[in-house]
């Protein structure tokens, strides 16, 4: 039930004389910090008064600014915060979630003038662990680096902020409140369901009656099975989206045109061997929750069972709000049973997934995409859409990607286009058999010391243009490096400019196949930084449903492990993942040798076997690093 308030007294503004504090410098993702450094008097409030300044500028009087966050420890009182300066500073209404609660995806679908996230996305949450403030720009994307920039300068000279310190404002319940603020005139705070605004947004870009009809049996599978569905929110924000969208809106009875989507989630529609489709989805306790149990389970009528930890929790329930192999690994257990058909994982704030076909079948970011770049047909929205473009960043793999919860969506429909009769592990295959296959394998060094990735960086950089024409030897065969550089790239779009990412380009000189090492130093936090070092190839044995991105690229990560690792005090990278039941151990060459990382096992060292793993999480430096593999595009 929706309420409308008027507060009849005004409230007052204050100045507050401040200090800066060193190192409030966003990147893209925003300010990332640990919860006690924002938990310092004044911190929040000056970080919020240079987001508003930098980030609107001259259309910070009379703005409307969208404000929510993932449910992480610290977000209402940040909520509180943001409220009191904006009304200060002029902003003419803020449009909040209910109890602050918005994943990244919905803030951009409501964007006006701006938006502030609360969210350090896939990072653990707690009383210990990290915080984040972000700002995106109208257009519903992250501030670029021009206002980014503008934002951290600003933070080095304020010396004052603007608040409301006596406006106390309930964002638990749907409704409009409004204020008058002295000097300033009206506030208005609008509390909205941000989970039914994103499922009815959802509902006009995909077929839900034909999702449904997979989900709840009316579609089965290829072997005649119903087909099912497994999604787990980890905690976060998607919880209650996962809950609305797959259990309220798809459970209903069909209506209008929307037949598809909902036939495949309700068994109208049966796999290839006659089985009803499954779901299995994982919020990960984050704010997706809220959104996959409207969608999945109401909308589309999926089983609330198929629907893991949807209650967003501050701490995320104590796990790693993160997508992969790895913190999601209770998931990629149960999927590799073969009892449920897709599997999904969501981070913290619903901008990242993780797509797994039955018996565990991992689907890259990258290989998500093309797959439903290849099938555009299928969906409704894009029907009548003549000019699709796909985008981007330097320091991804050669093949592009993007994740979202409306990826999941996006691969129930084409599931349910097929009637249910290709799995996801055929539509991936399929793809590679008709365009081919990149190969990435992505290597995550976290908590890397500052002063050994500056060493790093300092050795590499002088060297770079006598890199050029060296060749490298690994298994028997030669490489070549054709250019290397300190990339920079200025986006013609919006001017944004990325600086100081190390691109080196071998050649295999027998097979005449480019091969892209990127190095890039992703982040600071806390005085240590996350390393991503990506190795990347074409490969040309598209049908190979067995080999595995790690083994396809282990030669040329054996060249590049020798030119970054000592730096910064790491063991080369190990392979080392126990695989699910039914993939069997590949050999790489003929003679095993142990793993240095002590996991008593073989791993792919240059004359050992391969395991495939993406994203073995490590902070220690007796231990190698993360790996993320996969790889292609249409």
């Amino acid at each position: 039930m929706s309420t409308s308030t008027t507060l009849a007294a005004p409230f007052k503004t204050t100045t507050v004389q401040t200090k800066p504090f060193a190192g409030q410098k966003p990147g893209t993702s925003g300010l990332r910090k640990r919860v006690p450094e924002f938990q310092q008097a004044n911190y929040t409030e000056n970080f919020i008064q240079c987001v508003l300044d930098g980030g609107l500028g001259n259309a910070k009087r009379g703005a409307v600014v969208v404000v929510g966050g993932d449910g992480r420890f610290l977000c209402p009182q940040a909520v509180n915060v943001i409220i009191k300066i904006a009304a200060a500073n002029g902003v003419s209404k803020l449009i909040i979630g209910r109890d602050g609660l918005l994943s990244t995806p919905a803030v951009s679908h409501l964007i006006r003038k701006g938006g502030i996230i609360l969210t350090a996305s896939h990072n653990p949450g707690g009383p210990k662990n990290d915080f984040g403030i972000k700002f995106n720009c109208e257009n519903g994307g992250p501030a670029p680096d021009n206002v980014t920039d503008r934002i951290y300068q600003l933070s080095t000279s304020i010396a004052e902020f603007h608040i409301c310190p006596n406006l106390d404002l309930d964002f638990g319940q749907i409704g409009t409140t409004t204020a008058t603020i002295e000097g300033v005139g009206q506030f208005v705070v609008q509390v909205i369901d941000s989970v039914k605004d994103y499922a009815d947004y959802m509902e006009q870009l995909f077929d839900f009656s034909k999702i449904r009809a997979l989900l709840n049996g009316q579609l089965t599978t290829a072997d005649g099975r119903p087909f099912r569905l497994l999604v787990d929110s980890m905690h976060g924000v998607t919880g209650p989206y996962v809950s609305t969208i797959f259990v309220d809106r798809l459970g209903a009875s069909a209506e209008s045109c929307l037949r598809t989507i909902r036939a495949l989630l309700n068994g109208q529609l049966t796999t290839a061997d006659g089985r009803p489709f499954r779901l299995l989805v994982d919020s990960m306790h984050g704010v997706t929750g809220p959104y996959v149990s409207t969608i999945f389970v109401d909308r589309l009528g999926a089983s609330a069972e198929s629907c893991l930890r949807t209650v967003p929790k501050p701490d995320f329930g104590g796990a790693h709000p993160d997508p992969n192999l790895t913190y999601a690994k209770g998931l990629v257990d149960q999927m590799a049973r073969g009892e449920h058909d897709i599997g999904a994982a969501f981070d913290g704030d619903g901008d990242r997934n993780m797509i797994i076909g039955r018996h565990a079948f991992f689907v890259t970011p990258s290989d998500s995409l093309a797959v439903i770049a290849a099938n555009l047909d299928c969906i409704p929205y894009f029907k009548n859409k003549t000019s699709i473009g796909y985008a981007r960043s330097m320091p991804t793999a050669c093949a592009v990607d993007r994740d979202g919860l409306w990826a999941l969506l996006a691969w129930l429909q084409i599931l349910a286009h097929s009637n249910g009769k290709q799995s996801v592990e055929q539509l991936v295959t399929g793809l590679w058999r008709e365009y081919g296959r990149n190969v990435f394998t992505r290597y995550d060094y976290e908590n890397v010391e500052s002063s050994g990735a500056s060493l790093m960086m300092n050795y590499l950089q002088p060297l770079l243009p006598g890199f050029v024409g060296m060749k490298f030897d690994s298994n028997a065969r030669v490489f070549e490096v054709v250019s290397a550089d300190n990339y920079a790239y200025t986006d013609p779009v919006d001017g944004s400019v990325t600086k100081n990412q190390i691109f080196f380009l071998v050649v295999d000189t027998l097979a005449m196949c480019h091969k892209p090492i990127k190095i890039q130093i992703f982040r600071c936090l806390f005085l240590r930084l996350i390393i991503k070092i990506y190795n990347s190839r074409r490969h040309s044995n598209s049908s190979s449903r067995g080999t595995f991105s790690s083994l396809i690229c282990h030669q040329i990560t054996n060249i590049s492990q020798h030119w970054y690792f000592p730096h910064f005090n790491r063991l080369p990278p190990c392979h080392r993942m126990p695989p699910p039941p039914t993939v069997a151990l590949h050999h790489a060459h003929s003679s095993p040798s142990i793993c240095q990382c002590q996991c008593h096992d073989v791993c792919p060292t240059a004359d050992g076997y391969s395991i495939i793993s993406t994203s073995i999480s490590t902070n220690s430096t007796s231990n190698p690093g993360t790996i993320n593999s996969g790889g292609s595009q249409a």
